[in-house]
This record gives structure tokens, sequence and C-alpha cells, in this order.
């Protein structure tokens, strides 16, 4: 067996994908979080609010019925400038997949309360345990700030990231 049951592809994640991940009894984040008219990361095919929405469920209805899929990732630390997106992509979930939470992951302590109603389940992700002052109580701190500032209404899902950031970005510091 696996030594872990849950993946979340940074990107789209394809039919292949989907099926690997099934064949090997892993579940998917299925990752809906760049489908964002006016975002950076926003697929270049989509060049208006009108086609975000198409495009949006257009992927939820291909994949929503996947054996693999366990939750929508749709937001990965989003500014506020993003909450009518968030809220309208929390309403198409609603009314296209009720069987599947939507997950998001913010950063920014103080701002999650602003973010209620865009999401099923929330995380947060502290850099990784071991960079700067990083450690396992650290990030216990950081889930129970988490769970405070959305009222303990939602359930969370933390990021737990422990990786060697020498792998990235040679040279440059960890970005909290």
């Amino acid at each position: 067996g696996t030594a872990f049951n849950y993946i979340m592809p940074y990107g789209e994640a394809t039919m292949a994908c989907m099926d690997a991940a099934a064949a090997a009894g892993v579940k998917v984040g299925f990752s809906l979080k760049d489908v964002f008219f006016g975002s950076k990361w926003c697929p270049k095919q989509i060049t208006s609010r009108e086609e975000e929405e198409i495009y949006f469920r257009k992927r939820v209805a291909q994949f929503q019925n996947h054996s693999a899929l366990l939750a929508w990732y749709t937001n990965d630390e989003l500014t506020p400038a993003f909450l009518p997106q968030l809220k309208a992509h929390q309403q198409w979930l609603i009314e296209d997949d009720p069987n599947h939470p939507s997950w998001e992951v913010l950063c920014e302590d103080g701002e999650f309360d602003q973010y209620m109603g865009t999401f099923d389940v929330i995380g947060s992700d502290p850099y990784p345990i071991g960079e700067g002052n990083k450690t396992t109580s650290g990030v216990h701190e950081e889930v129970n700030t988490t769970v405070v500032q959305t009222d303990d209404a939602r359930p969370v899902w933390e990021v737990i990231q422990a990786m060697n950031w020498k792998n990235y970005h040679k040279g440059v510091p960890c970005p909290r």
C-alpha cells in the first residue's frame, strides 16, 4: 500500500492522473485554483468572467463522478480582490456538485473571516517545518489560529509543508 491516501496536484489533473490515482487507491483534490479571469495563472483560453464560469462548470461536470475525486481545490492564497469570484465558484459547486467539498488554502492571518462563504473546508499553509523558526508547535499554533479566525465553523485540512528548500529557488528565502 501507499504511505498516503490523498494528493493535490498543483495544476489541473488529467483523466489519466485521476485514473492512476483511483487504481492506486489514492484520492485527489482537483485543482481549480487558477480558474480566475484576471489572475496571473488563469488558463489563456479564459478571456472573460463568462468564459471562466463555462470552463469551471465544464471541469466540474467532467470529473465530479470520478472515483478518485475527494474535493475541489478552489483557492491558493488569492487576495480579497478575488472574493466575488470565489463566492461565485462556491455557488457553482453547490449547484453542480453538492457531493464534494471545496477546499481553499490561505496564508494571511487576520483575513480568514473575509473568506467565509467561499469554501467548505479551510487550510492554512505555514511554510516548511525547519525553515527559520518553524517547528511543529508553530504549525499547531497556525492551525489553532485558522480555527479561531473561522469561528470553528468549518473543518480544517492543514497544509503541512515539510520539504527541502534547496530544491527550489536557490538563494531565495522562504516567502514568509
